[in-house]
């Protein structure tokens, strides 16, 4: 309703011979501005942590899944870890930490699963240096030992 009277005072003072015309219009087309733009929704929230997780999937698939610390996807995204985990927190109820150990899990799943690689070689494959560590986190993280995960699946 207000956008549809400011267009009719807008017609009205451009049909007219007043004096001070001009400004009256440019400050007419301010408030108009300033209605539409209040009809706009504003992007959520989560826009921008919806497009910091892509960048940061995006990292995490370059550095092959590897189990890395926080920091080092924060440097790479020319971003603060804060801002990191705040968006992990808001698109996936998980801290940064937990974010990249599900990121890396889910891929050690994947090889477990569909690759015919060794168990030591997944690990490597992960950037683990010891696949006893390898064993352990998995372990730790999905209940079940890497070997035994792979039987079952």
């Amino acid at each position: 309703m207000m956008i549809h009277n400011t267009f009719k005072a807008l017609e009205d003072e451009y049909h007219t011979s007043l004096s001070f015309k001009e400004h009256t219009i440019n400050s007419l087309l301010q408030i108009l501005l300033v209605y539409i733009q209040r009809c706009v929704p504003s992007a959520p929230a989560s826009q921008a942590s919806q497009t910091l997780i892509a960048k940061l999937n995006e990292a995490i698939a370059h550095n092959h899944y590897a189990l890395a610390k926080p920091t080092f996807y924060a440097k790479k995204l020319n971003t603060s870890v804060r801002l990191l985990n705040k968006a992990t927190s808001e698109v996936a109820d998980q801290s940064l930490g937990q974010y990249i150990r599900n990121q890396t899990l889910q891929e050690a799943k994947r090889l477990l699963s569909f690759e015919t690689m060794t168990c030591n070689e997944v690990a490597y494959c992960l950037g683990f240096s010891d696949p006893a560590y390898f064993s352990r986190f998995f372990k730790r993280e999905v209940g079940v030992a890497p070997k035994i995960f792979r039987n079952g699946s």
